[in-house]
């Protein structure tokens, strides 16, 4: 089950897409943030750490700049919430 907020860009397209792989698409009530908790800290992360920081005055190929943006969030950058792993690094060693 993939759950989400009511996001323009999570409307039929990708519901149709999840369901075609065989997942249920279920949408949080309106005006609920406290129920995505994970996405909605997700976000902000990238809004204040990524988007915001961007700067550029001509052509830019953002998808590379994002590419690059989640393999640090991912692999790099310490987080808070994970006592200073990385997301990595946590299921690294929930695998071993």
């Amino acid at each position: 089950m993939i759950r989400t907020d009511r996001g323009h860009e999570l409307q039929a397209l990708f519901n149709w897409h999840v369901e075609d792989e065989g997942m249920q698409h279920v949408y949080i009530k309106p005006r609920s943030p406290h129920l995505n908790i994970e996405e909605e800290r997700s976000d902000r992360t990238d809004q204040t750490e990524f988007y915001q920081l961007l700067t550029y005055t001509n052509n830019v190929n953002l998808n590379s700049k994002l590419a690059a943006w989640e393999s640090f969030y991912h692999y790099a950058r310490p987080h808070l919430s994970l006592e200073g792993q990385t997301p990595f690094e946590v299921m690294k060693s929930l695998l071993e």
